[in-house]
């Protein structure tokens, strides 16, 4: 339900989650590792979906990334969806469709920080500090229904 919007992609509050890391520190698997393990960065995917339903946000990739278990030659698109079906029905497209017809948009998405909350639309990389400089309430919220799973909620 939250990762199918009601009032449309043009309309909802949203968590842009990009796969590579920003800071540079993207690479290729083989001579040189940067970033961490599939594993680690799933983990991420799972802790931004959480803050996401604790905060009534929907979840979206980007729809052209730089994630470094992709090849441009296989998938140009270097995401998510190289590998996984998309997690929302909203793309990144129809996210800044709908930012681009607001009045008073100023034509940025800022990073996901204290300050940017509020935001009707944040940005973050797969870095788990983005998600941990948060206040605490929003962490590692784990939804009311899979509460006995605990933290490792989303694991089948």
């Amino acid at each position: 339900e939250n990762q199918r919007p009601k009032v449309g992609c043009g309309k909802a509050r949203f968590l842009i989650l990009e796969l590579a890391r920003q800071d540079g520190k993207t690479g290729r698997i083989g001579k040189e590792i940067h970033g961490f393990g599939l594993g680690a960065q799933m983990h991420v995917v799972s802790v931004a979906l959480s803050y996401a339903l604790a905060t009534g946000r929907t979840l979206v990739t980007r729809d052209t990334d730089n994630w470094w278990y992709t090849d441009a030659n296989d998938c140009p698109s270097r995401s998510f969806t190289c590998y996984y079906k998309p997690i929302s029905s909203c793309t990144e497209a129809d996210v800044m469709r709908g930012l681009e017809a607001e009045a008073g948009w100023k034509g940025e998405v800022r990073r996901l920080s204290a300050a940017t909350q509020e935001d009707r639309v944040v940005l973050s990389d797969c870095r788990l500090d983005n998600f941990l400089n948060l206040p605490k309430e929003h962490r590692t919220d784990v939804p009311s229904q899979f509460a006995s799973r605990g933290l490792l909620w989303w694991r089948a």
